[in-house]
């Protein structure tokens, strides 16, 4: 299609802004948002000192807003014909290094819901510098959130500091937060839908880079908006790369990628982060090669019965933190697990919780005072700056509850039991309440909470809900995904995988946690491995034959040894299992500031972390170099992949019979209508 023939969208002309949104270094938990408590699919960051930046990535950025319309013409009609501001960010290519007519484009775009693109600014810079400043960035705010019209109730003086719930939302606030939203945008909920928000990024490629090479990057929830986008099947993306994959659709809600199955994924990881501990010859040796997850639910009945009774020091120590031990370090592992730093500290915290030694508890009570409560790693920090400005608690339950939650939905009670049988989860059973909120409490599950009357704020669902994306005619895709990745797990990225139609490749690597161009460190040093397979895919030009994984050999291995490692310091010792000089070990490494980046082999241009992991490890990875224009009828495909998928997830998540859930099994299908 000519470029004349695109519908030229209003700009309002590109402004000079820097690299980063927010000034500061800030850390996030790996699931919990500030202050509602919701698991996230998304990333976020720790900016390195500016001076360690390399000065042509971080400088020379540009930013603008696309006027587009409250509802496109595709999805919705409005009455009123309004329109909304959509934020972009790009950092041009060097023109010395790029051939005209040949110039070449990448989207990088955040996961979410709700989040905006400041945790995409450092990922870009790395990006940019990976593929020698031949490639344009661009990243932008989706549609909601951020700099992109933000759903705010103002009229209804919610979402302020003087507000019942500050930054967040009460459940009494709600109803008149969700009436105030709803008269702005005329009922028309679908107006900030998925579908919606791909539309966005469909449009503003054809209006202004139509005769470019286009690619499009995305991590997390960005994957299920760039899954959407494929559905849309524009002519001018040459290539889509989804990183920590949200597979679109299933034949039951039970290996279908939803939020409502988030603590059955995370105990799946879990068990499988213990398994390598127990077939890793040191970490096994110090359990004396047990079976390590029978040996943590022994631990955790062993705790709660002696809870209180003084007779278990380590037990007791839970006091200190939130009651219950085994429903606090479930929970606690939960969000660990999700780092692909402080995963490596489980291990040992369950075997001296287990032998509970004098030296035992001194490091336990070392790293409670530490970990949880100086620097508040259980529970996520934010600066008040981007809960306010960019992130949207709206955006995330429109979304969620519209397209990513089993319908009708599962009660607390049962979501519970799903928790508790797990060794670890993320608490997923409180969200319930918040979804019948969203909803106007339709389904019989809600009647317990007695909750404010309410309308609902939800869409209806489109017809690419459900439905698997097939690679665009001319264009390619690239999968990526983690085998230690409790948010998006692997078996997600390969149902997409064998359900896509059209060239594609999945790539795996078997020990990295969330966003693997985060999670997957050299050796070396430098850009992550997969930040150098996504610029291979590019600058090859999307030949998914071409890419370049030697990279994958390099990775920074998994270990649990803990030698030299900056968690060491919540624990106060030099040896994570045995040392414990806590108090003058733990002054020895501030007094001389060794705990920093490089104490984790880290020596990149860019320091960046994400939520899911703090600084990353990876491992020797393996590659699944799965290539395919055809796969059988979309029929067998389906059934075959839920089969397998029903099969691996059964396997990983095994249970001692007096854990298994009495109310819902996770054997249970619920199948979609």
């Amino acid at each position: 299609m000519a470029v004349a023939e695109y519908v030229k969208l209003p700009f309002d002309g590109w402004y000079h802004c820097e690299m980063t949104t927010i000034d500061t270094r800030t850390h996030y938990s790996a699931q919990m948002g500030k202050s509602s408590n919701l698991p996230f699919f998304r990333a976020q960051y720790d900016h390195a000192n500016d001076e360690t930046r390399r000065l042509d990535a971080t400088t020379g950025y540009e930013c603008g807003q696309f006027q587009l319309p409250l509802c496109h013409n595709e999805v919705c009609n409005d009455s009123r014909n309004q329109t909304i501001q959509v934020f972009v960010k790009r950092k041009l290519a060097n023109p010395a290094k790029v051939e005209i007519g040949k110039e070449k484009v990448l989207w990088v775009l955040q996961g979410g819901p709700g989040d905006s693109s400041i945790a995409m600014e450092t990922l870009m810079a790395n990006l940019y510098f990976e593929m020698n400043e031949t490639v344009t960035l661009y990243t932008m705010d989706h549609r909601g959130t951020g700099r992109s019209s933000r759903l705010e109730c103002n009229a209804a003086a919610s979402m302020t500091s003087g507000s019942p719930g500050g930054f967040s939302i009460t459940t009494q606030e709600y109803p008149d937060c969700i009436r105030n939203i709803l008269f702005q945008v005329q009922n028309h909920t679908e107006a900030y839908s998925v579908t919606s928000a791909a539309y966005d990024v469909k449009k503003i490629i054809e209006s202004s880079q139509a005769s470019k090479e286009v690619y499009v990057y995305a991590l997390s929830y960005g994957t299920f908006l760039v899954e959407r986008l494929m559905q849309l099947d524009s002519r001018e993306i040459k290539g889509y790369i989804v990183d920590s994959i949200v597979s679109q659709s299933s034949s039951s809600f039970k290996t279908m990628s939803t939020f409502s199955n988030w603590d059955r994924d995370v105990a799946i990881v879990g068990n499988r982060f213990l398994d390598y501990c127990q077939n890793d010859t040191y970490c096994g040796s110090k359990f004396n090669n047990k079976n390590i997850t029978q040996l943590a639910w022994e631990l955790y009945d062993k705790l709660d019965r002696e809870y209180g009774q003084n007779k278990n020091e380590c037990a007791d120590l839970m006091m200190q933190v939130g009651g219950n031990p085994s429903q606090t370090l479930r929970s606690l592992f939960g969000t660990m697990i999700m780092s692909q730093m402080y995963r490596e500290m489980i291990p040992p915290l369950i075997y001296r919780f287990n032998r509970c030694a004098p030296k035992d508890v001194k490091v336990l009570q070392s790293f409670i005072d530490i970990y949880i409560r100086e620097e508040g790693r259980w529970a996520a920090k934010s600066s008040e700056e981007d809960q306010t400005m960019y992130y949207s608690e709206l955006l995330y339950g429109l979304i969620v509850y519209s397209e990513m939650w089993e319908t009708p939905t599962p009660s607390e009670k049962e979501l519970k039991d799903l928790y508790n049988a797990g060794l670890m989860g993320g608490v997923t059973y409180a969200l319930v309440e918040q979804y019948c909120t969203f909803t106007g409490s339709k389904d019989p599950n809600c009647a317990q909470y007695h909750l404010p009357h309410s309308l609902p704020f939800t869409y209806k669902r489109d017809k690419y809900w459900n439905a698997t994306a097939n690679v665009p005619e001319g264009a390619t895709a690239l999968l990526m995904s983690g085998g230690l990745d409790p948010q998006t797990e692997r078996r997600y990225a390969r149902a997409q995988n064998a359900s896509m139609n059209g060239k594609h490749r999945l790539v795996e690597f078997p020990y990295a946690a969330h966003c693997t161009t985060f999670t997957t460190r050299m050796q070396s040093g430098g850009n992550t491995c997969g930040v150098r397979i996504l610029a291979s895919y590019v600058l090859n030009g999307g030949d998914v034959d071409a890419i370049d994984t030697s990279c994958q050999s390099e990775i920074i291995p998994l270990s649990f040894t803990g030698l030299g490692a900056g968690w060491l310091r919540y624990f106060g010792v030099q040896d994570p299992f045995e040392d414990d000089d806590a108090a003058d070990v733990f002054t020895t490494v501030q007094s001389s500031g060794a705990i920093n980046d490089n104490d984790w082999n880290i020596n990149s241009s860019l320091s960046l972390a994400i939520a899911c992991i703090a600084v990353a490890v990876g491992g020797v990875a393996l590659i699944l170099a799965i290539r395919s224009t055809r796969h059988p009828t979309k029929q067998n495909k389906e059934q075959s992949e839920s089969k397998q998928a029903d099969e691996e997830a059964d396997e990983e998540l095994t249970t001692p019979p007096e854990n298994e859930p009495t109310v819902v099994s996770t054997k249970q299908e619920v199948y979609i209508v």
